[in-house]
């Protein structure tokens, strides 16, 4: 992973240069790797999409609860206000 992806500070390699430089089958552990570290973050994208969705439902049900007490404490004024007449 160190060397397809260039964690040790060098630049990225491809799959071949990964199985050329690694002996064994490291080319196509490096695939399998890479594949399974793409679902991952597909995941995480669908996860991190679901919880804005959530987080914006949120933000609505508060701006119409505020509107209606904002509603609720004008009608309380005007009733205060009609009656100090």
């Amino acid at each position: 992973m160190r060397l397809r992806f260039g964690l040790d500070g060098e630049p990225p390699k491809t799959l071949e240069e990964v199985g050329a430089a690694v002996p064994g089958d490291a080319r196509a552990r490096a695939a399998a790797a890479e594949h399974g570290a793409d679902k991952m973050r597909k995941a995480m994208q669908r996860l991190e999409h679901q919880n804005t969705a959530e987080e914006a439902e949120e933000e609505q049900r508060e701006q119409q609860r505020q509107e209606v007490f904002a509603e609720y404490y004008r009608a309380r004024q005007f009733e205060g206000a009609a009656s100090a007449k």
